[in-house]
């Protein structure tokens, strides 16, 4: 997977929690906390540069936080 959809996916997941309207949720911040630091990860690798183990690294980082939606908050 390349770096700019992981990135296009990130954005989505990010916005999807971010709409939530959970302020006082800790398991959502500490959630947002998570995915916007992945989405970081993605974005200095797209402009460093990354080798193949980093970006599986931060693609299966991404199906841990999109499962945890799918299973806590859907």
């Amino acid at each position: 997977m390349s770096l700019d959809v992981l990135a296009r996916k990130c954005e989505g997941l990010h916005s999807f929690v971010a709409k939530m309207d959970a302020q006082d949720d800790i398991k959502v911040k500490i959630f947002y906390s998570e995915i916007f630091k992945l989405k970081l990860k993605v974005r200095d690798g797209r402009v460093f540069g990354a080798t193949t183990v980093v970006i599986d690294e931060l693609y299966q980082k991404y199906q841990t936080l999109e499962n945890i939606v799918l299973r806590d908050f859907t």
